[in-house]
């Protein structure tokens, strides 16, 4: 917010295949400054904003008299939310657009510079490639649940190697198919459970399947 000398920032970032929110983040300069709450479905509630973030444009409204006809719902939260002027750019993932990075003046009018806004593109992908990042731990923490969920029903054997071959996982079917109970085999070799004739060949497999790659 003070690099871009306003009182209120918030980063959107949408769902591509529901249009809707799927995440904000906001930064505010005082309390009196704080957002309101954000609506799942507010690119959809300004598509004259929306359709130009979406076409990678820079949107910048100086004040709320600049604003086309076409743009009623823009100009209402100007008015509603007591905004004097407003700077978004566009929020780019993976190649695609994602969403935008509102800038909001709430105590004058004024109009960004094209060496403010180079400046603020730059703290937008900072930002962006944080929130990419977060996104995929988040969806790798649900991949693994899933697995484990899956795993500690399973009939069958299922077990995680390190790139060493030593255990990281073992489901509750070794301890009742193999007498181990899975916490004891964590960190050791999977040939621990390998008859010595079975040894070698099946060190090459491990092997295999550890590779990078």
């Amino acid at each position: 917010a003070e690099l871009a000398r306003v009182e209120r920032t918030r980063l959107v970032v949408g769902n591509a295949t529901t249009g809707r929110v799927a995440s904000a983040y906001d930064w505010s300069s005082s309390p009196k400054a704080d957002p309101a709450p954000i609506e799942g479905d507010v690119m959809r509630r300004f598509p004259w904003a929306s359709g130009r973030i979406l076409r990678g444009e820079v949107v910048q409204i100086a004040s709320a008299d600049m604003l086309p006809s076409e743009a009623r719902n823009e100009r209402e939260n100007f008015e509603e939310r007591g905004v004097r002027s407003m700077l978004v750019i566009p929020v780019r993932m993976d190649g695609r657009i994602h969403g935008g990075h509102v800038f909001i003046s709430l105590a004058e009018e004024r109009v960004w510079s094209e060496q403010e806004i180079a400046n603020l593109r730059i703290v937008t992908e900072i930002f962006a490639s944080a929130v990419r990042r977060r996104h995929a731990e988040h969806a790798l923490r649900e991949s693994e649940q899933r697995f484990r969920a899956i795993a500690e029903h399973a009939t069958e054997l299922v077990s995680e190697f390190d790139n060493e071959g030593r255990y990281h996982y073992a489901s509750p079917s070794f301890a009742r198919h193999l007498d181990y109970e899975p916490a004891d085999l964590l960190g050791k070799h999977a040939s621990v459970l390998v008859h010595p004739e079975d040894l070698a060949d099946s060190t090459r497999a491990v092997a295999r399947g550890v590779q990078p790659g």
